[in-house]
């Protein structure tokens, strides 16, 4: 009887790992704009990004003897590099890697136009922005304050003629709010995961993985996180349904963590708001790829260390769903989904 559930045991493993693994591909084909094994970052703006006033082009890339930002293919300039940039030690094995340059936005005409970003010579970044402006270089003269509800707060903001932008100038507590967040903001479940994280559990002997979930970004039509590992990597969490609509993994959320040794993937759900719990997996990295899933399946708790001081940027909230078919044109990732699923479903009810 042991022996029989044993074997039960272990196939309900395979079948779960089958799972993780379709999520896996849906994961790097959507997320791949926001994690990567590269030698470099651009941070800001991000992709799918509303810019106005004077912001910075910044990120990071480990060895290079310029950095160039070319705007539209039409404008070309150089940008300040070799800040220090102490995260990237893990990705690049030294500190001197940042960079940034000083952008009017409003020197280009409003609408979209195309960020790319070089590293002697050769593209190693791209974003699309969407550019507002009052129709002027440099708006004079004016001045303006708006208060407004965001994340339970009150939120008073004020025009800034040197950076040509409203900046928050304070936050004070909503009286009676209730802390949700923006009145039904779509993202507010992933806003509520903002801060440092560990992570834990137990192969033989306990592990703990420490990450920094920095900022929401669009990424592919649906918004994600972005964040850093403790070495300073970039990782991404995005809702297992906007990976792929329908899966059954059993927790709402699918993290990517991807060093150069491993691809570990962690399905989780906040259970508090500083408490986590889900499923941990790994697969070895074998030419720099991610390989199969092969590990067994292991439980994780998930504790906050700190909370984010930060505002997120904002993102377009609008939502595409991924093209995984439906009614009677399921694609044969969507039906290997209904398969594992209907198959575990049957395990557990035995």
């Amino acid at each position: 009887m042991l022996r029989g559930w044993s074997a039960h045991r272990a196939n309900a493993q395979v079948r779960l790992r089958r799972i993780f693994q379709l999520t896996l591909y849906a994961a790097l084909f959507m997320l791949a704009p926001t994690i990567v094994l590269a030698q470099g970052v651009l941070e800001n703006p991000s992709n799918n990004s509303a810019q106005s006033g004077v912001g910075i082009i910044s990120g990071w890339y480990c060895s290079a003897s310029k950095i160039e930002v070319v705007i539209d293919d039409a404008i070309t300039a150089q940008a300040a590099y070799g800040t220090t940039r102490g995260d990237t030690q893990g990705a690049c094995g030294d500190t001197n890697n940042g960079f940034g340059l000083l952008v009017n936005w409003n020197n280009l005409a409003p609408g979209s136009h195309l960020v790319r970003v070089l590293a002697d010579g050769n593209q190693f970044a791209q974003v699309g922005v969407h550019v507002a402006t009052f129709g002027t270089n440099f708006l004079r003269g004016q001045s303006g304050a708006f208060t407004f509800s965001f994340a339970g707060k009150n939120v008073k903001i004020e025009w800034n003629e040197s950076m040509q932008n409203f900046m928050i100038s304070e936050v004070t507590d909503a009286g009676g709010g209730s802390g949700g967040g923006g009145g039904g903001d779509p993202n507010a479940d992933l806003q509520a995961l903002l801060g440092r994280w560990s992570f834990t559990y137990t192969i033989l002997v306990t592990f703990t993985d420490v990450f920094s979930f920095n900022e929401l970004r669009a990424v592919n039509g649906h918004t994600a996180i972005a964040g850093t590992n403790s070495s300073g990597g970039t990782i991404a969490v995005a809702r297992t349904q906007d990976l792929v609509p329908g899966s059954t993994l059993p927790h709402k959320f699918f993290l990517i963590n991807i060093d150069s040794i491993l691809c570990q993937y962690y399905n989780f759900d906040q259970v508090g708001p500083n408490q986590l719990t889900g499923l941990y997996v790994f697969a070895k990295v074998i030419s720099g790829q991610c390989g199969e899933i092969s590990s067994n399946i292991y439980t994780l708790t998930g504790t906050r260390l700190n909370a984010l001081t930060i505002l997120p940027e904002s993102v377009n909230q609008e939502s595409e769903k991924l093209r995984m078919g439906s009614g009677s044109e399921r694609s044969p990732l969507h039906a290997a989904f209904e398969e594992a699923g209907e198959a575990i479903a049957a395990d557990v009810e035995e």
